[in-house]
């Protein structure tokens, strides 16, 4: 869904400190309905309040990928359950494609 789409893309961006991601997203989130105390939450490290089932493990999930690059068998189960199969792996892909282009950005850093 956008919005959960949204929370991990903006996760990925304060995990690498990707401004440019950020930028990039923080407006689409908004359009999502994420406020700005749910995006100052995120930046902050938190978690926001407000966030469904799906996302609170939405982005659980992805800061776990960001961190140790897997999930444990429990946090793999909670995901599943909570996500469905093809969610939880379009999240993976995400996570991945975000992070690749968060080095990327930071590599070539583009004006």
């Amino acid at each position: 869904p956008p919005r959960l789409r949204e929370l991990a893309v903006l996760a990925v961006a304060v995990h690498h400190g990707s401004a440019f991601e950020w930028s990039a997203h923080e407006g689409l989130a908004r359009d999502t309905g994420l406020s700005g105390a749910q995006l100052q939450a995120l930046l902050d490290g938190g978690v926001p309040d407000g966030l469904d089932e799906a996302e609170r493990v939405a982005l659980t999930t992805v800061r776990a990928l960001l961190t140790r690059h897997d999930l444990g068998d429990g946090a793999y189960t909670t995901a599943l359950r909570a996500l469905g199969r093809d969610t939880l792996a379009a999240l993976v892909w995400l996570t991945g494609y975000y992070s690749m282009l968060a080095t990327a950005l930071a590599v070539f850093r583009p004006e």
